[in-house]
């Protein structure tokens, strides 16, 4: 994992516990189990050039642009004047959203060129180059589209939290 990505990690979980402790545990955990099966996906399906990833990046670039939509319907529900930090935050969210399906997109592109060559009987070591270096893209703009799209989750489930000033914990009560 690029060093940027651990530091991105760390400092998200920083801004979770500092802003409220007893929300962290509801906000951290769907975040961390959500990581943990991104790496164990990519580790899965991703290093294998042989492997049809067109399932999982239609899923992921479906979910993405959902929750796109599904923030942008919520902004109309707001009241402009006196939620207009809330508004902000969901408008970024659906724009990064967004973004985040058009790199699943990029991704399986990225995969279907290494399959592609995979394929074909190719001579010549600029080919093998090309070959690793969309390999590599791939895997990259994969666990970057993931990544990101668990930090929406995240930005979203404080929203939530914070809008209506509840845990999980409240409703069980």
């Amino acid at each position: 994992m690029p060093f940027y990505l651990i530091y991105d990690r760390a400092n998200v979980i920083w801004h979770i516990i500092k802003a409220n402790p007893k929300k962290a545990f509801w906000i951290g955990l769907p975040v961390f189990m959500y990581e943990a099966c991104v790496i164990w996906l990519v580790w899965q399906y991703f290093y294998d050039p042989k492997k049809d990833t067109f399932s999982l990046t239609s899923i992921g670039f479906a979910m993405c642009i959902s929750v796109s939509s599904v923030c942008f319907s919520w902004l109309k529900t707001l009241d402009s004047e006196k939620e207009k930090h809330y508004i902000d935050r969901i408008k970024k969210c659906g724009e990064i959203s967004f973004g985040i399906g058009i790199l699943f997109v990029l991704a399986t592109a990225l995969k279907y060129g290494v399959i592609t060559y995979n394929a074909k009987d190719y001579k010549g070591w600029y080919f093998h180059m090309i070959s690793i270096l969309m390999g590599i893209s791939s895997v990259f703009s994969f666990m970057l589209a993931f990544f990101k799209s668990g930090k929406i989750i995240k930005e979203i489930l404080s929203i939530i939290y914070d809008r209506n000033d509840f845990t999980p914990w409240d409703i069980i009560k």
